[in-house]
């Protein structure tokens, strides 16, 4: 049982903070408009044919549309905000600015003054971009799961790296604790992700002990199992 996961189910601060525009007179509110991306603007990774329109729309450069601020908020990740925007610039033909950007793990931000300086492990994406995307956001002390895998290969019995570790990559102490674990998005190997978390979740935060209780608190951004074909 998982008794340690933290919460962030109250967090809104994004969609608050870029939406804020608008006074808090009643007379002068303005409305937004918080689109999700997979299903509204893409199909696998076809563009919807009314996507620019509908952008177009919004942004009040079609004849009868006021101009009206908005977001894309995705329960995907693995990228930086400003990766995810630059993404979508190119698809809809448009500017969306990385603040306009939600991912899955953007409000993982507001646990960076609890784990500023603390070891966080981070779960998911392509090799350690992941990593890096937390780093971003001011966490001082990250190890990915590939990182740690690499450095500790009783992790992993079946692991059989064929590259080494980029130089900048974290080196694992093993008498530092891990504080924290942060799932930032579908892993790749997950044979390899469960069998490290799993160790995480059931030792006292360092690698190769047995506690009785869970000591490591998870959060997981993005629980999504099954997914719709394309």
């Amino acid at each position: 049982r998982t008794h340690s996961v933290l919460n962030y189910s109250n967090i809104g601060y994004p969609v608050r903070r870029l939406l804020s525009s608008s006074s808090s007179s009643s007379s002068n509110k303005t409305h937004g408009i918080i689109f999700d991306i997979d299903g509204v603007f893409l199909k696998g990774n076809n563009l919807i044919s009314t996507s620019k329109e509908a952008i177009q729309k919004v942004q009040g450069k079609i004849k009868g549309y006021k101009k009206m601020p908005y977001v894309f908020l995705t329960n995907g990740g693995g990228v930086s905000e400003s990766s995810k925007a630059d993404y979508l610039s190119r698809l809809l033909d448009t500017s969306v600015h990385p603040s306009q950007v939600i991912l899955s793990h953007t409000p993982c931000q507001d646990y960076v003054p609890r784990f500023r300086d603390k070891l966080v492990l981070i779960s998911g994406g392509h090799g350690n971009i992941c990593g890096d995307v937390a780093r971003s956001y001011g966490f001082n002390k990250v190890i990915t799961v590939n990182e740690l895998a690499y450095q500790e290969p009783l992790l992993n019995p079946l692991l059989h790296p064929h590259l080494p570790l980029p130089p900048s990559s974290m080196k694992y102490k093993q008498n530092e604790k891990i504080e924290a674990v942060m799932v930032f998005h579908d892993p790749l190997n997950w044979f390899q992700d469960l069998q490290v978390l799993l160790d995480v979740a059931m030792s006292d935060g360092h690698i190769g002990t047995l506690s009785n209780h869970q000591v490591v608190p998870f959060l997981f951004t993005n629980p999504d199992i099954v997914y719709s074909a394309a």
